[in-house]
Order: structure tokens, then sequence, then C-alpha cells
């Protein structure tokens, strides 16, 4: 995913320059549907990360579909904790 662009917070605020990323992001969940994935936003602080994943979970859930969230905690990256966690 491209960094940087500026986002616009907000529920249901056009995520403005983030054309590309909303068009991965859809694919992605729609090819999660068939055969399941993960998705892991990383990034500087301020690029936008939140809102794409708060797009991502919001376009998954319209599509019914399951949607686990993990965040980091101090230096042990939320990919760590979900190593120990199964579905």
């Amino acid at each position: 995913m491209s960094g940087g662009g500026s986002a616009q917070k907000g529920a249901g605020a056009p995520l403005v320059g983030r054309d590309r990323d909303i068009e991965f992001i859809r694919s992605f969940v729609n090819q999660a549907a068939i055969g399941g994935g993960a998705l892991l936003v990383s990034g500087e602080i301020g690029v936008g990360k939140t809102v794409l994943l708060e797009a991502a979970a919001s376009y998954a859930a319209a599509a019914r579909m399951r949607v686990l969230r993990a965040a980091g905690a101090g230096s042990r990256p939320a990919s760590a904790s979900l190593r120990s966690t199964s579905c």
C-alpha cells in the first residue's frame, strides 16, 4: 500500500488520494471471502493506517465476514500476537 496522501477522518468521510489503496483493499477482501486471508498494514505514524484498516473492516463487515483486530503493544508488533492465536 502506498503511504502518504491525505485522508479525512470520520464515519463515511471519503479517503482523499487513496483510490489505489481502497481498490487493493476491496480486491483483497473479495479474495479473502473465497480463500481466507489476513491484512497487515504497517507504516510511519500519521500516514493513515488506521483509516485504511477501518475502511477494510467496514467493507469486510458489509460482506458479512468476520473481522479480527490486533494492535501491537510497546515494541511487540501485532503480528507477533497473531502468531499465537488460532481462529
